[in-house]
């Protein structure tokens, strides 16, 4: 998803990208570093990331969006993380962040920054966004 903003034709999917970073496909967790690797495999190695420990606030995620610097988000739970891609933002009284999931039967979607901050989406489930990986 983030690979093919920055570079169309990586050519590779979650699944070489799995292989090439843990070596096999096999379900495992991925730590921050790996998944910083994982973005960069997926860009041809074109782009650095770094890890942020924390959530952006909306308004740096604002900041990035309006770079053209999309960034991941990771949605730590008490037994399994995930991530996600966010790419856009709608302000108003509610502000959103526009996601784009991974998982192939989850399209992409506005979620409340609020919500995704307090673990309480419907279709992310109830894991927190708590740390960032963007381009450094």
């Amino acid at each position: 998803m983030i690979g093919s903003y920055y570079n169309s034709t990586a050519g590779c999917d979650q699944t070489d990208i799995v292989k090439k970073i843990k070596g096999n496909t096999n379900d495992q967790t991925g730590s921050d570093g790996n998944v910083c690797q994982a973005v960069e495999y997926a860009l041809g190695d074109s782009v650095d990331f770094e890890t942020v420990s924390n959530a952006l606030s909306f308004s740096s995620a604002q900041n990035e969006i309006d770079g053209s610097d999309p960034f991941v988000a990771k949605l730590v739970g008490s037994s399994m993380s995930h991530v996600v891609v966010v790419s856009g933002y709608q302000t108003g009284t509610t502000n959103y962040l526009y996601v784009l999931d991974p998982d192939p039967g989850v399209s992409g979607q506005y979620f409340s920054y609020t919500q995704m901050i307090n673990g309480a989406t419907t279709d992310l489930g109830t894991r927190p966004y708590g740390t960032t990986m963007r381009r450094n």
